[in-house]
């Protein structure tokens, strides 16, 4: 009987034993399960991470409705904007030496009549390359008018690339404010493009991109006025700033179905 009652006892301690190594084992591993962190793996492209934190300088802080106005600029910087327009205005306020001074002439009067609170953005080709030379973005407009008077004619007119690289930021800017806004790639030149326009204009016509085209002192045969909203021919850095006016005055109706290709584009006169 008490031989019984022996093994009965150990065999009895034997299962608490297990039970309670169970139970220890068993939380143990609900706590870790409850401390689990997610891995986040931040994105490799550096256009990414910088639409997920824009600079100060950018509208998009972060994707919201937004009606602002977006205006990129393409300019002409080339070897012949250093010749003198062909016609002198009395009416200008100044009478320009050559076209590239006529021309920034004309930019620093029209932003005189720009709202502030227009995203500006400006691409150039000169002296000094071919680059994008101020992001998109608000409240930059003493930095653009800088940008723009550092310019130095030379070199030639890569058109095509100017105006792929204005669509996808304009683009980009699209997406951020959710489809509302809008937007206007300006191009400032005199002469036909020296690289393959056709990359630029495929690019922004298939992002239903509207280009506004102001002709220095080429007349009205250029080969962007075929693929314009709007094409004008200046013969002086007055009618430049005309043409900007114009530009800027022009409205097209976008709705989010229409602007990546979706739909159909309201038409726009060309001057």
């Amino acid at each position: 009987m008490r031989t019984t009652s022996i093994a009965g006892s150990i065999a009895l301690l034997t299962s608490l034993m297990v039970i309670a190594g169970c139970s220890a084992t068993n939380g143990t591993a609900g706590s870790v399960t409850q401390n689990l962190t997610p891995t986040v793996t931040p994105p490799s492209d550096a256009t990414e991470v910088a639409y997920q934190a824009p600079a100060a300088n950018d509208s998009g802080a972060k994707d919201k409705i937004s009606l602002r106005r977006n205006f990129y600029f393409v300019f002409d910087g080339s070897g012949s904007m250093k010749e003198p327009p062909h016609t002198q205005n009395s009416d200008d306020d100044q009478s320009p030496t050559s076209k590239i001074e006529g021309a920034k002439w004309a930019v620093h009067e029209f932003l005189k009549k720009v709202p502030g609170d227009v995203n500006l953005g400006l691409y150039v080709f000169d002296r000094y390359g071919n680059r994008e030379v101020l992001a998109l973005g608000a409240n930059n407009r003493e930095q653009f008018l800088a940008d723009v008077d550092k310019i130095s004619a030379s070199g030639g007119t890569p058109l095509g690339a100017a105006i792929a690289k204005g669509t996808a930021a304009l683009s980009r800017q699209y997406d951020r404010q959710l489809g509302y806004g809008e937007y206007r790639l300006i191009v400032i030149t005199d002469g036909e493009a020296t690289d393959r326009l056709s990359d630029g204009v495929t690019a922004a016509e298939a992002k239903r991109i509207p280009i506004y085209t102001i002709g220095f002192d080429i007349g009205q045969q250029h080969a962007l006025r075929r693929h314009s909203i709007a094409y004008r021919s200046a013969s002086s850095a007055k009618e430049v700033e005309q043409g900007l006016e114009e530009a800027a005055a022009e409205l097209d109706v976008f709705d989010q179905s229409s602007f990546n290709g979706g739909g159909k584009r309201k038409p726009a006169r060309q001057g």
